[in-house]
């Protein structure tokens, strides 16, 4: 074998090609002819093209106004108004401002916003700031237009005796007859989640027609089937206690029952209305794992709102969510059967 003397050693002539092919491969491989430089924009999607130059209302009063926006991109964003007047004191102690979450579709909307003045507020002239803040990506829309559900809806289940069904631009959910299909007497729908960031928020206007169980629930995985159900927490409308009493909104936690007993963490709110509009949205934070259930009237006032460690609702964390949706079952099998209108959905997460 042919080589070159090191000393008492020899070493190899095919090493000694190897070792060389190797050090000079990289340049051999790749030969840099030109290098470019290429500015990169992001620019802002958003634009303000129209709002009031004044407001002016008396003491008790409340007053509406739109703020017109144009959205250049390609895809949705939720946006917020941050009200400030330059008299905190008397912005703190007479006046309040819509509270709402918007969703700003491609192309120019108006988004509506009001404040109230309470009837003892003495006169003043002050300065009206609003901020917009461009918030979190929207994972997901229903707004419910056309005559069909969307196939977004990953999984349905429609028990004998319910039904879900779109017209009017609205949802409607009409609650199965208690043991009309046991075991699976619920109805229920799922959207899949594929990504959410590190909190997520549900918004989801409804209005109850007629009581008894409904259920804006949080799932852990996919629902494939009806068994595989395996709810961690959600925001029920319900009687309470008896289709006939009065009607609340309560939290669900765990695997059980949500109709009542220890899977209940107390009433948030106890004095719902039949036929009226409410927002109830459920926000989930993964670090501190935190999460808030609140329930607006539909100007946006918040009446009700609790704050609940993660951990105490479920077993699973965060990074488990995988859907959300409804669920709507009725308690007796008499009825009353749960009916319920339901004008959109919105999910939006975090980066």
């Amino acid at each position: 074998m042919k080589g070159i003397a090191v000393g008492k050693h020899v070493i190899p002539l095919w090493l000694i090609g190897l070792l060389l092919l190797s050090g000079i491969g990289g340049t051999l491989g790749y030969y840099i002819f030109q290098t470019l430089t290429i500015p990169v924009e992001v620019k802002e999607p958003l634009e303000i093209l129209q709002y009031p130059s004044q407001l002016s209302l008396y003491a008790g009063e409340r007053i509406d106004f739109n703020v017109t926006v144009k959205n250049s991109a390609s895809v949705n964003y939720s946006v917020i108004f941050d009200f400030k007047l330059n008299n905190s004191t008397y912005q703190n102690n007479y006046v309040t401002f819509s509270d709402e979450l918007y969703l700003v579709t491609p192309g120019q909307q108006n988004l509506t916003a009001w404040l109230t003045v309470k009837p003892d507020a003495p006169p003043t002239n002050v300065i009206l700031t609003i901020e917009f803040k461009r918030g979190f990506p929207v994972l997901f829309y229903d707004d419910f237009n056309g005559d069909s559900l969307s196939s977004d809806w990953n999984y349905v289940h429609i028990a004998a005796g319910g039904n879900i069904s779109v017209s009017s631009s609205l949802l409607h959910i009409v609650a199965s007859p208690l043991f009309q299909d046991e075991p699976m007497s619920a109805m229920v729908m799922r959207h899949w989640l594929t990504q959410i960031g590190d909190a997520l928020n549900i918004s989801v206007r409804l209005r109850v027609n007629a009581f008894d169980r409904f259920a804006l629930q949080v799932d852990h995985g996919k629902v494939e089937a009806y068994d595989d159900q395996v709810p961690m927490f959600g925001l029920v409308f319900r009687s309470a206690g008896t289709p006939t009493s009065a009607y609340i909104v309560a939290v669900g936690a765990g695997h059980g029952e949500w109709g009542g007993g220890p899977e209940i963490e107390g009433s948030l709110y106890s004095n719902l209305q039949i036929s009226q509009w409410y927002t109830g949205e459920i926000f989930i934070q993964k670090t501190p794992y935190l999460v808030t259930f609140s329930v607006k009237n539909d100007d946006g006032t918040i009446i009700a709102q609790q704050q609940i460690n993660g951990s105490d609702l479920t077993a699973f964390t965060f990074n488990d969510i995988g859907s959300i949706g409804f669920n709507a079952w009725t308690s007796q099998v008499s009825g009353p059967y749960g009916n319920v209108d339901i004008d959109s959905i919105q999910i939006t997460k975090s980066a």
